[in-house]
């Protein structure tokens, strides 16, 4: 990976392998191709996090999240060929053709919910909570937004992106903190300094941090849950150290 990726609409490497894997899946799969034919006519679509990455390093996605940058949140029309469930934040989860989507309108953004942004796609990447994860590919305009992911990368680091202010407004703190592990764990970025305060201090006010942790990331991930109490043990030893 490293110096490969770029962040510019003419980098073919990315933004082409992105378009080419995006264009093959939907070949392969009707259903997808339907799905998305039909989620386009609310808005453009904005592929986020994880299935950018995994795309443009030729990796098969565990899963899908889209961001409809529509006024509407209500989908409802585009699924009905299909089994879907709505989160209570206002997204929905559904699997076609064995593939897992997760679907927000712009609006439901957490980040933009919580009026923390203006919602676009230029601010997407600016409301996630790890520079890691600040990936964003915009489908209609081709276009790659991936700057801090690439700061994450260069410099070797895990850090937050939110302001002081609105970092515990975040409301999956259990969650920020399995992400944080794992991410150290496969990637091998290590913790920023404000990183490692911020799960201290969210330690310091759990009861049982531990478990709260081993069924975050059950719920989270399902069966992808592969850490134990004792892993989660050596997560809150390592920032103290």
């Amino acid at each position: 990976m490293g110096s490969a990726w770029r962040c510019a609409h003419e980098d073919y490497n990315q933004t082409g392998m992105i378009l080419k894997r995006i264009e093959l899946l939907r070949e392969v799969s009707p259903q997808v191709d339907r799905l998305l034919h039909d989620l386009s006519s609310y808005g453009n679509l904005i592929l986020i996090g994880g299935a950018v990455r995994d795309l443009a390093e030729s990796r098969t996605p565990r899963d899908y999240d889209i961001i409809v940058d529509a006024p509407d949140t209500r989908f409802a029309e585009a699924f009905s060929s299909f089994s879907y469930k709505q989160n209570r934040f206002g997204g929905y989860k559904l699997k076609v053709d064995g593939i897992e989507f997760d679907i927000w309108g712009i609006q439901s953004n957490w980040a933009f919910r919580e009026r923390l942004l203006a919602p676009n796609f230029e601010n997407i990447s600016k409301g996630v909570f790890f520079n890691f994860d600040a990936v964003s590919f915009h489908l209609q305009w081709q276009n790659l937004d991936c700057t801090y992911f690439m700061e994450a990368i260069n410099s070797r680091v895990l850090d937050i992106l939110l302001d002081d202010e609105v970092v515990w407004k975040n409301p999956t703190p259990e969650v920020n903190v399995v992400r944080a592990w794992k991410i150290h764990k496969t990637r091998g970025l290590q913790f920023s300094d404000r990183l490692r305060n911020y799960i201290r201090e969210w330690a310091a006010t759990a009861d049982n941090p531990q478990e709260r942790l081993v069924e975050a990331e059950r719920k989270h991930y399902g069966d992808g849950s592969q850490l134990s109490y004792d892993d989660y043990s050596q997560l809150l030893s390592h920032v103290k150290a």
